[in-house]
């Protein structure tokens, strides 16, 4: 078995090494290559407190929040579970999607599973789906062998969307005959639910974005996690004279491509910019592609910001996007920092900030600088890494 994994591994690197001068990093360094095999056997680590964080892996975070504890928290060994993604995200245990619905694969791993001493239960849905597939009661046949649990909400599983139509005039979710707003409306009343209940046995809630503290109140933000190194740009940003501008919504109704694109094409066909519009990459080319921006529009519709947000700052890029003013106020109240991110409260103030940078370049290229900085402090993992220890692990 192990040396049909070293030839996959030995493959990996031969296809990847050609794309590691334009990525800026080494090829272990943006690939994981140990972590990004699939790897349907669970192991389990020798510390004293064990943390197992799954099963989502969104945007790659289970697995950067459980390395960010291996470096950061003593003592403690973390390790993320995950079924395989589309989007070539790394895992420490990365299963095929047909054992998802694997009793008798579910049984073996849950023997290992119990031998961790901490779980982080992402987006409220259960590891081990064939045979626990109640978390509220799977938490509490946890609890009473000792485990401890803590959930951990990324956005869409509990962002309310009629409630955030309330507080956004460019919400997606303006419209509650929409299938996907009711589709969300469900799923997310019912995670709610699950938080409340969980809460009052004394389970920890985080979320991955402060605008989700309007959803769950007695969460605590557990900020998203990226590697500063592999996402460096070689160049500052608005050296040329027609700056490259990129827009790469993950999905796009969220992101409210549906304003922004209109905006961009009408300057880029005005000779004013170049627009680079990206959607359905693997998430390996996106260091190379950010580096190569000048200007990354995130999102208008949701009023917060994540990860696609955190990586353009990492590069150094300016970064334009609708953060509301609860937010940043959060952000500032919590960290002591200002949000590095240009407003753009509505779609139609876009191409009047867009025009605004290019004609002012210098403090514009400042701020790209004070975004990189925001993220070597909030989000490299050290800030996370302690807000684990300090409201979970350390109990």
């Amino acid at each position: 078995m192990s040396s049909i994994k070293d030839k996959y591994k030995e493959t990996a690197r031969s296809m990847l090494a050609k794309q590691s001068s334009l990525l800026g990093a080494a090829v272990d360094e943006v690939l994981f290559p140990d972590d990004n095999l699939l790897n349907p056997i669970i192991s389990v680590p020798k510390a004293k407190k064990r943390v197992l964080i799954g099963p989502t892996n969104s945007a790659g975070q289970g697995y950067l929040w459980a390395n960010s504890v291996n470096k950061f928290c003593p003592g403690v060994e973390a390790r993320n579970f995950a079924y395989r993604n589309t989007f070539g995200f790394p895992a420490n245990f990365k299963i095929d999607i047909s054992l998802a619905k694997s009793k008798e694969w579910q049984l073996t791993a849950e023997e290992a599973i119990l031998k961790y001493s901490h779980i982080l239960i992402e987006a409220q849905k259960p590891l081990l789906a064939k045979i626990h597939p109640d978390v509220e009661l799977w938490v509490k046949e946890l609890q009473n062998l000792g485990i401890s649990t803590a959930t951990l909400s990324h956005g869409s599983d509990i962002r309310n969307p009629q409630k955030h139509a309330q507080r956004e005039s460019e919400s997606p979710f303006v419209n509650p005959e929409e299938q996907l707003t009711d589709k969300l409306q469900k799923i997310t009343e019912k995670n709610y639910h699950l938080l409340a209940q969980l809460q009052q046995d004394g389970v920890p809630a985080f979320v991955s974005t402060l605008g989700l503290l309007s959803d769950v109140p007695w969460a605590t933000w557990l900020p998203v996690v990226v590697k500063p190194k592999i996402w460096k740009a070689k160049q500052p940003p608005l050296i040329r004279k027609r700056p490259v501008v990129m827009h790469a919504p993950s999905k796009s109704i969220m992101k409210g491509s549906d304003l922004i694109d209109p905006i961009l094409k009408e300057l880029h066909d005005e000779n004013l910019i170049h627009y680079v519009r990206i959607q359905n990459r693997d998430h390996m080319s996106m260091p190379r592609l950010i580096a190569s921006s000048d200007i990354v529009v995130d999102a208008l519709r949701i009023g917060d910001y994540g990860v696609a947000a955190v990586e353009a700052m990492a590069a150094g890029r300016v970064v334009l996007s609708h953060v509301g003013a609860e937010v940043r106020n959060r952000v500032e109240q919590e960290t002591g920092f200002t949000v590095p991110i240009v407003e753009v409260e509505r779609g139609g103030a876009l191409r009047e900030q867009i025009l605004q940078i290019i004609n002012n370049r210098d403090a514009y290229r400042e701020l790209g600088i004070e975004g990189t900085r925001y993220v070597n402090r909030i989000h490299s993992g050290k800030y996370s890494a302690d807000v684990l220890w300090e409201n979970w692990l350390s109990r």
